[in-house]
């Protein structure tokens, strides 16, 4: 019998653990988050009507989120300013929300994992650059629908503060059950499994890889 396809699953998985150990050991961890938690400042740096978000490293040391994003709104601000010059006061007191974000489980596994499954996939390299590349913008695209995502349940979570978000009570609750679905790090890999399957599958030989090899006649 051939083993090609569990020896093509043993390979998966070796490379994928070893691509994570690169990660962890070589700060490539951090250089993924940096990245991402760049691309967020410059597409969600002003959110929605005069939502204002500051994406910043957490420096903090043994904490689970690698990035704090800072909500505040220009209504807030001139309403801190208002308040401050009636009470003569020579500063003005904004209150920020904090939203953690761990930008690791967040988006870089995923792309992780989809890059070493299309690596390791039976296929010629050049049916492999189209699938990739399809399946990164596929996957940009969805880690950028969750950061705004969560960042519109933050605003609204605090309306009356920010007047940024949503003030349906109903929406919002249908987003957050929504919101804690796409959240789990194991949607996100199912996601890049069925990117996978729809770019790669149908060009794989599975004649070749199923082949069974006849077992050789017993000695009498």
């Amino acid at each position: 019998m051939n083993y090609s396809l569990t020896k093509k699953l043993f390979l998966f998985l070796a490379v994928y653990i070893f691509a994570l150990g690169i990660c962890y050991g070589t700060g490539l961890k951090d250089k993924l988050s940096d990245g991402f938690r760049s691309n967020s400042s410059w597409m969600f740096s002003s959110f929605g009507k005069g939502g204002e978000i500051d994406f910043k490293k957490n420096k903090k040391d043994n904490v689970t989120h690698d990035t704090v994003a800072i909500l505040t709104s220009k209504y807030q601000k001139q309403k801190a300013r208002k308040d401050a010059i009636q009470k003569g006061a020579k500063t003005m007191e904004i209150k920020t929300v904090d939203v953690p974000v761990n930008y690791w489980s967040f988006a870089s596994i995923f792309f992780l994992f989809y890059l070493i499954l299309i690596l390791v996939t039976p296929i010629a390299w050049k049916n492999k650059i189209l699938p990739l590349i399809v399946g990164f913008i596929i996957l940009y695209i969805f880690t950028m629908s969750k950061i705004w995502l969560a960042m519109l349940i933050r605003f609204s979570d605090f309306y009356e503060r920010f007047h940024v978000g949503i003030e349906s009570e109903t929406l919002l609750s249908f987003l957050k059950y929504f919101n804690n679905i796409i959240s789990f790090p194991v949607f996100g890999l199912m996601l890049a499994l069925i990117i996978w399957f729809f770019t790669c599958f149908s060009k794989i030989d599975l004649k070749g890889i199923n082949k069974i090899v006849p077992a050789q006649n017993a000695i009498e």
